[in-house]
């Protein structure tokens, strides 16, 4: 059976016994050192960068546009809802 974290700093039995059930530290251990891995990328030219760079800025463009176009549509559909309710409760 597990014991809630927020209970453990609210209730003062369950911290004694939460910290009963934590194993005992040594007090001269160290944490093991992990091992760094390095990861070698190949060079990249200018022409490459250029292109990229390209690339992400006629995403955003096309991103962009694509979120007014839908902003637009949502406001749009929005009105003619409206106009349709009005209609409706007007007869």
């Amino acid at each position: 059976m597990g014991i809630a974290l927020q209970l453990v700093l609210v209730c003062p039995e369950l911290r004694k016994r939460s910290l009963a059930l934590l194993p005992e530290l040594v007090p001269d251990a160290r944490p093991t050192r992990t091992q760094v891995r390095t990861v070698l990328l190949p060079p990249v030219s200018a022409a490459d960068k250029l292109k990229h760079r390209e690339e992400s800025l006629l995403g955003f463009a096309l991103r962009r546009i694509g979120s007014m176009t839908r902003l637009g549509l949502q406001i749009i559909g929005a009105i003619v809802m409206l106009l349709v309710l009005a209609q409706t409760f007007a007869h």
